[in-house]
């Protein structure tokens, strides 16, 4: 199971099996319909399914592995699809998708709308594609949807994505750093503006020091891919997930990158990376990132622990 599997407790077994189900390829659940606040971690797990879709079968120039949408900007990309009379190519963006995700469906409002959004599941699921979608009411509650999209919804899994126990939730007066914050103190640890940290620039000494800020940002404070990009300038998920796993492989076999690592975490008031109590109480998956010392001095990563422990 991926690290970043979000933290559900009890309360959400079903979820995490159907979650589980969706990350491992199976279409027994067609469509997964979440349903709960968004506060209540639906974001974490809509991020947990892409990156499970985008391990198995990364993306290429003539496909996109996942297909990713907010229920209001789908709804405007299918009215400018309808106008331009290019409804056929997004079907067909869709169709090709192993994974299909729309948070928020029923923020949408326009009936023409759903009733197309309805026959593109049919087409989606006929093509063995894999079909997840958030709401904030169940299916049957929501008036605006027309009872095809209501049947539609209703044939795979609904569950509700409820409220963590009392001994689950994030302690509100624990040090979870602001991204922010995090982004200040790398731009002072690199040497560079705050604002061309979080700006447009391509150049590669600031691109090193933007990813490691949202690399921190994501392991520290919980936050989704979404709300990271958009603070980061707006930059989309998908290049916020590509930022986090270069840094991540970065730590584990570079020396320097571990040290400013670990120097911005201690400017932080943290203990590190890897038992930080911020991510913890953020609720964010804490998986070790730090390795053992060499007879050499040099760090050893995970995989070599793995690769001995294959070996013994």
């Amino acid at each position: 199971m991926p690290a970043d599997f979000p933290a559900l407790g009890p309360e959400n077994s079903l979820l995490r099996h159907g979650l589980e189900c969706v990350a491992q390829g199976s279409d027994r659940y067609v469509p997964l319909v979440m349903v709960g606040r968004s506060e209540w971690g639906k974001v974490d797990c809509l991020d947990y399914l892409e990156h499970s879709a985008l391990e198995r079968s990364p993306p290429n120039p003539t496909r996109t592995s996942v297909e990713r949408w907010e229920g209001r900007k789908l709804e405007a990309e299918f009215a400018a699809a309808l106008e331009s009379d290019s409804l056929h190519r997004l079907h067909q963006r869709f169709v090709a998708a192993d994974l299909v995700i729309v948070d928020g469906l029923d923020r949408a409002t326009k009936q023409h709308f759903f009733q197309a959004f309805s026959s593109l599941l049919d087409r989606v699921i006929e093509s063995s594609g894999r079909v997840v979608v958030t709401l904030e009411h169940f299916p049957t509650d929501v008036k605006a949807f027309p009872p095809s999209l209501v049947s539609r919804l209703s044939a795979g899994l609904v569950v509700a994505v409820r409220m963590p126990d009392r001994e689950s939730r994030i302690d509100p007066a624990g040090p979870v750093p602001s991204i922010r914050r995090i982004a200040s103190l790398t731009a002072k640890r690199y040497s560079m503006q705050f604002e061309c940290l979080v700006g447009p620039s391509r150049r590669k000494n600031v691109a090193h020091a933007r990813s490691t800020a949202i690399f921190l940002a994501r392991r520290l404070t919980g936050k989704s891919l979404v709300e990271i990009g958009g603070f980061f300038g707006g930059r989309d998920h998908t290049t916020v997930l590509h930022s986090i796993r270069v840094v991540k492989k970065r730590y584990e076999t570079d020396p320097g990158c571990q040290h400013d690592i670990d120097a911005i975490t201690e400017s932080l008031g943290l203990g590190g990376i890897d038992g930080s109590d911020a991510a913890k109480r953020a609720g964010h998956p804490v998986d070790s990132l730090s390795a053992s010392v060499s007879k050499t001095g040099r760090r050893l990563s995970p995989a070599h622990h793995r690769r001995r422990a294959a070996i013994v």
